[in-house]
């Protein structure tokens, strides 16, 4: 075992108890912190966190949106996720060959889960800073977990266990009826529209599919041909693109529509549906009212 973790292997069990007993404070101090990792392992684990971050550390920016998200909404955003590859410390407990999920318990109480294959992909972190800053409290210090390509449920904050197990558990939002999968739709948003002198309006947005990526953006100005808009390239195969148009809108009241197609060729889904139980679809739309 690495330094110091005799001591924390036996006080696992005290130290898990007394943090749930806090009845869903999330401040967990750094120097007293430990990940608990056990259930189906060959080596069960008590890290804290200089031991976490002698582990090889990794960083990709990231896009992360809530499954709540309307269309067009604001609960998503893009960061940098700096941490160490959760299969590099499963590969050091070992997972027993009958394991089917990580279950992982977080101290406010939530819980959630992940196959094993997926809790193995590079792209799966556990994470101590964003954007080269410490997690903050509300950001799930001193450790959280991101999961490319979900919904943010799955990706929980304040993470003091994670168990191997052999039955499909279901966290806290699946229980309340939320999708365990969590995998985003397809989104394309207008952001900003700018009219110009020449008849045209510059428009601009962003476009989300996870890791499928972003193939096309298109726009359409009432009932008028779609338009395709320029995208940018991805901070990383994680993230949401930019993307820019020049759209003729006319004088008057117009409505005017996005629609992406993501990096597989799939076309967004164009009926509106609300978040629960798998995110909401549907085009974003905005009205525009022009001089003439």
């Amino acid at each position: 075992l690495p330094p110091g973790q005799e001591d924390y292997a036996r006080n696992t069990d005290d130290f898990t108890k007394r943090l749930l007993a806090q009845g869903g404070e999330t401040d967990l101090p750094a120097d007293s912190y430990a990940l608990i990792v056990d259930g189906l392992v060959e080596t069960p684990l008590a890290l804290d966190l200089n031991t976490i971050k002698s582990y090889p550390r990794v960083e990709h920016y990231a896009t992360l949106s809530c499954v709540s998200n309307p269309v067009g909404g604001d609960l998503i955003g893009t960061t940098l996720f700096q941490g160490i590859r959760l299969g590099d410390l499963l590969s050091q407990a070992g997972i027993k060959s009958e394991a089917q999920k990580l279950k992982f318990t977080c101290v406010d109480g939530y819980s959630e889960s992940l196959p094993i294959p997926l809790a193995n992909d590079p792209s799966t972190l556990l994470c101590y800073s964003m954007g080269n800053q410490s997690l903050t409290q509300n950001h799930g210090a001193p450790i959280r977990h991101y999961t490319a390509g979900r919904y943010g449920m799955k990706s929980p904050k304040w993470i003091i266990n994670i168990e191997a197990i052999n039955d499909d558990y279901q966290g806290y939002w699946q229980q309340q009826g939320w999708s365990d999968e969590a995998e985003v739709k397809t989104t394309a948003v207008i952001d900003t529209i700018l009219p110009n002198q020449n008849g045209l309006s510059t428009l601009g947005g962003i476009a989300y599919a996870g890791i499928r990526g972003i193939n096309s953006v298109e726009l359409q100005a009432n009932d008028s041909a779609w338009i395709p808009a320029i995208i940018n390239r991805p901070l990383s195969p994680f993230t949401w693109i930019l993307w820019r148009a020049e759209l003729n809108i006319p004088p008057g009241e117009s409505t005017v529509m996005v629609r992406a197609i993501d990096g597989d060729g799939n076309p967004q889904i164009e009926e509106a549906s609300a978040p629960h139980p798998d995110g909401a679809s549907g085009y974003h739309s905005i009205k525009v009212k022009l001089d003439a």
